[in-house]
């Protein structure tokens, strides 16, 4: 019975240790860069655009690129450039972003920024690198055009005009026939 005991005992000492070092583990925020995704400097930066917070959207960008974009910055002056991104980041009516390729420190990622008043979506390739808990955008491609076919914000289903209107046919109602509607939008 001892021997029994003796198992159960170790086996709740091993239990319990591996639950603390679980616990201590968690509570020091686990592995730095376990949970950031290489997309997520992408979000980041068209928010700081959108806010035009020039500070953070330089941020996003890896030491050679952030060099680039700072002499633009300081061409155009901060409130030209802070304008610029606004205007860049509220065009913007949202962002798809498609990892291509990506290993732990370095990603190739395919941006697709949809706009609402364009009939196309531009499409560009972004290398990221991870640089400590954090990625960074090394290198940015230019920007291809995708022509979409059902321009953005078009209603998925057409608009009814008018009511129920009947036929009678021998006195009695029949539904009146659908008109075949064009659902490719835009045109």
């Amino acid at each position: 019975m001892k021997r029994e005991q003796a198992a159960a005992a170790l086996t709740v000492l091993v239990i319990v240790g591996v639950v603390v070092a679980l616990a201590i583990r968690t509570s020091r925020g686990g592995p730095p860069t376990s949970d950031v995704k290489p997309s997520s400097v992408v979000f980041d930066l068209f928010d700081q655009a959108k806010a035009g917070d020039a500070g953070g959207y330089l941020a996003c960008f890896e030491e050679g690129l952030r060099r680039s974009v700072e002499s633009s910055k300081q061409d155009m002056g901060d409130a030209a450039f802070k304008q610029h991104l606004v205007t860049v980041g509220t065009a913007v009516k949202g962002v798809s972003v498609t990892e291509e390729r990506a290993d732990a420190k370095e990603a190739r990622l395919r941006v697709e920024l949809v706009y609402a008043d364009r009939t196309h979506n531009d499409v560009q390739t972004f290398t990221v690198v991870r640089k400590g808990s954090r990625w960074l955008i090394a290198s940015m491609s230019g920007a291809s055009q995708l022509r979409m076919p059902v321009p953005y914000g078009t209603p998925a289903y057409p608009l009814e005009q008018g009511g129920d209107e009947r036929k009678t046919k021998g006195g009695e109602g029949v539904a009146a026939e659908a008109a075949p509607t064009n659902s490719k939008g835009g045109g």
